[in-house]
């Protein structure tokens, strides 16, 4: 747990009440969304800080467990980390004393006991496992076993993780390097790589840098890498020049020489990181050329199928050229087993779940070719990317409509429209301009919103702003906030009507006797199919996206089909009080959606909607203390 994090809990508690994260932003001198992040980490070890549209207030219901929380998290100095999260600095220890670690001497450098000790290292062993290792515990010592590669993978994973959380490569490094000394590989990095031509982006460079220090470090020691089963690939000239000049700068200044499957590895990991062009020149002809048949036919599939499942535009040349050459450096990466770290999944997820859900679908294709998975880490990269095209278009309405009614007098009419849709143009849409009410009576069945300059004598069943024929600033404004106001209005309307058509009493279970997730699962789909919304092959598309990424958000499981292909679109609710089990995590609600290919539009803008409000601990809290039907729907639909 970061001194950051521990802050703001202890903030928050001695407050008791709700504080905005504008407000925990300027106090703490962070950005919010450093707070919308550190909420999150919070809130998964335990709901210790309730979220919702008043900002955060730490829980009421868990005083115990954050008064606990905090006392047992003292800070130390010299040992950089609090006790709750000494895993990562113990996997440094380890990992820097070939010989291993004295379990009683390292007690007392983290102020802790050989059981609690003890305990943690179990806990790594599972952690080590992902990268081939093990811990060997014999009497008092305890140390690292397995092959070199998979140390350097775990110390490249370990390291990336601090630095892309803030933490500047000279301070992650500290143990290994002077300062002057990673000073001067991250300039022959950047010198070697703008002379030959490669470019890679920020993340790319700091995993760049990382591997090369890991890689000195360890030949210092006397641990080369030695020819591996690594499969052959093949390496640009321009990656293959510049690994050449960084090692070759490498070895006169540390006085080290390098063997040479180090240079062959380290140019495979920046072919799979870097381009030959930069993205502003490339053409159509140079992505095809750059990208190679397959991978451009690939591109053109995923381009293809996410137009058409999810009505988005991916076609659009200075973002396709990006994410195509992301999609080849992710395959290749794929084929050499080296994903990158992202250690911002949780809250990219959290925060843009319908783009995350989009990625997933991707992965799906990339799986279908490859029939190989890709996991969080590079899932949330691939949101990333789609975030940059990701905007209101892909919902079905995001104006609203007004009538204009304003005499004819001139352009006066237009000088007034053209105002109007300089300030709303993102949210308001005009779409006729009448001069009196007879033209009125024709077009209001049509719009959400009418604007006037003279009164109406007649009631309408529209809300009307009222401005002069000057429209002031002040007017302007109002204009402004109403039809933000009748927006909002509409999509809460929207959401309403569609959570009616989506839920049933006879789809709605409350405490149940199963307990594990895959015999919910099969539960919830056999009422759908007697229902008649799925067909017998729905449970076997629920755990196919199941297998791609975790579908649960806070203290909610949301499982679906990676495709729209229900008979009828339905949604199974299954709530718990004591909890479930889903990967890792306890979920107390299980909300199984089904939709029909027609409703895909639909969908979309449900799924973004109904996991915004799931996040918000408030309300989530309500649903779960509902017993019944009746319950939940008002809990869901009504309360705010």
């Amino acid at each position: 747990m970061q001194k950051t994090e521990v802050d703001i809990l202890r903030y928050l508690d001695e407050r008791r009440e709700w504080r905005t994260s504008k407000m925990l932003s300027t106090h703490f001198d962070v950005s919010v969304r450093k707070i919308k992040y550190i909420i999150s980490r919070l809130n998964s070890r335990d709901q210790l800080v309730l979220s919702g549209k008043r900002g955060y207030m730490a829980n009421p219901q868990k005083k115990q467990e954050i008064e606990e929380y905090l006392n047992q998290t003292h800070y130390n100095e010299e040992v950089g980390m609090y006790a709750s999260g000494r895993q990562n600095l113990l996997i440094k220890k380890l990992l820097l004393e070939e010989i291993g670690i004295d379990i009683l001497d390292t007690c007392e450098e983290l102020y802790t006991n050989p059981t609690t000790l003890r305990h943690e290292l179990i806990k790594i062993r599972t952690k080590l496992q992902q990268f081939d290792l093990d811990l060997k515990m014999e009497n008092s010592r305890c140390a690292i076993t397995g092959c070199e590669k998979g140390r350097r993978k775990l110390m490249s994973s370990l390291l990336s993780n601090e630095a892309i959380k803030g933490f500047v490569i000279e301070n992650v490094m500290v143990e290994m390097f002077q300062e002057e000394e990673i000073q001067f590989v991250r300039h022959a990095v950047k010198d070697s790589l703008d002379s030959c031509g490669c470019y890679v982006n920020e993340y790319a460079f700091m995993n760049l840098l990382i591997h090369l220090l890991i890689v000195i470090d360890r030949n210092r020691k006397g641990y080369c890498l030695h020819n591996t089963q690594q499969e052959i690939c093949h390496v640009s000239s321009s990656s293959a020049k510049a690994s050449e000049q960084i090692f070759q700068k490498i070895a006169v200044f540390f006085n080290q020489g390098l063997a040479r499957q180090e240079i062959m590895d380290f140019s495979l990991l920046l072919e799979s990181q870097s381009t030959g062009i930069e993205h502003e020149r490339i053409d159509e002809y140079d992505l095809k050329k750059t990208l190679g048949n397959n991978v451009y036919t690939l591109v053109e599939e995923i381009v293809r199928k996410v137009n058409e499942v999810y009505y988005l535009d991916l076609s659009e040349n200075a973002f396709l050229v990006k994410f195509a050459l992301h999609i080849k450096n992710l395959l290749l990466r794929i084929r050499l087993d080296r994903f990158s770290t992202n250690p911002y999944v949780e809250y990219i997820k959290s925060a843009c779940p319908l783009i995350y859900e989009v990625s997933v679908f991707i992965a799906d294709i990339i799986y279908m070719r490859t029939k190989n998975r890709i996991n969080d880490n590079e899932i949330a990269f691939l949101a990333l990317h789609l975030s940059c095209i990701f905007d209101k278009s892909m919902y079905s309405e995001s104006h609203i409509h007004a009538v204009l009614v304003c005499p004819s007098y001139h352009d006066l009419s237009q000088h007034i429209l053209q105002k109007i849709q300089n300030r709303c143009k993102e949210h308001l849409l005009v779409t006729a301009v009448v001069n009196n009410e007879r033209e009125l009576d024709l077009h209001q069945n049509h719009c959400d919103l009418i604007l006037s300059t003279i009164s109406l004598t007649k009631h309408y069943r529209k809300e009307i702003v009222y401005f002069s024929f000057m429209l002031n600033g002040r007017e302007l404004e109002e204009i402004a906030t109403v039809s933000q106001r009748v927006l909002k209005q509409r999509e809460l309307d929207q959401f309403h009507t569609t959570i009616l058509s989506l839920f049933s009493r006879h789809l709605f279970f409350h405490n149940e006797i199963l307990k594990v997730k895959e015999d919910i699962l099969h539960f919830m789909c056999e009422h759908l199919e007697a229902e008649g919304y799925t067909d017998s092959s729905y449970y076997d598309r629920v755990m196919e996206r199941e297998a791609m990424s975790c579908t649960v958000f806070g203290k909610t499981a949301v499982p679906h089909a990676l495709k729209a292909c229900a008979k009828h679109s339905g949604i199974c609710v299954y709530t718990s009080d004591h909890g479930i089990l889903w990967e890792g995590r306890q979920v107390y609600i299980i909300l199984l959606i089904a939709i029909h290919p027609e409703d895909q539009l639909r969908f979309n803008e449900f799924f973004n909607k109904i996991t915004e409000r799931l996040c918000e601990d408030d309300k989530t809290a309500r649903l779960i203390s509902c017993v019944s039907y009746e319950e939940f729907l008002e809990a869901l639909v009504y309360s705010q």
